[in-house]
């Protein structure tokens, strides 16, 4: 998606779109929890993070849905996630977002109390040493999710999707889950939610 597309989209169509990236967002974290009971770590990481790049994309939406102004291009969020998971820069304008969302929404008269609510939540439980671990965790993410799908021969030895890290996989599970449980106030907003914003 272009600049110019993700702007001339309608209410309807972003928040349209912000439903169907949650929805896949939860098939790809409910088939990497299916993975994980049949002890196959590797690709259930993988699909956790591809969950995880949908869970942002339905927040990037429901920014413009909210007619929230975003500092940050919107392209590389959906065309080029490479670059997102070799800095994890795309994670940060998330959380200026959510800092955004807290200073322009009366959060009493909302319609979007609990949206908002839930967005606050996750900028509180990201301490400043929880934002260095998410930036870390991203800093390797392309690298692991593509280790959990393929073959690889480093270091003069065979690398399988079988060798994966335990632990690597249940921080990918934690940051997916908290985007998972903000995205369910998301879905019960309608298409003309939006003119009820109430601006301070």
């Amino acid at each position: 998606m272009t600049e110019e597309e993700f702007y001339n989209l309608s209410k309807p169509q972003l928040l349209e779109g912000a439903k169907i990236c949650i929805e896949n967002a939860h098939n790809l974290y409910e088939g990497a929890i299916s993975l994980e009971l049949k002890k196959s770590i590797g690709p259930a990481n993988s699909l956790m993070i591809l969950s995880i790049e949908e869970y942002i994309k339905a927040f990037v939406l429901v920014a413009g849905y909210c007619d929230i102004e975003l500092d940050f291009k919107v392209k590389p969020i959906f065309r080029h996630h490479q670059e997102k998971h070799k800095l994890g820069v795309e994670i940060l304008p998330i959380l200026r977002l959510v800092e955004v969302v807290s200073d322009l929404f009366d959060m009493k008269k909302s319609v979007f109390n609990k949206v908002m609510s839930t967005l606050i939540c996750i900028q509180l439980t990201w301490s400043p040493k929880r934002k260095k671990e998410i930036q870390e965790w991203w800093e390797k993410a392309n690298n692991e999710k593509n280790n959990g799908l393929y073959v690889g021969f480093r270091n003069n030895k065979w690398k399988s999707p079988s060798d994966f890290s335990e632990e690597f996989y249940q921080q990918s599970k934690v940051i997916a889950g908290t985007f998972k449980n903000a995205s369910k106030s998301i879905e019960s907003l309608r298409s003309d939610d939006y003119k009820s914003i109430q601006l301070k």
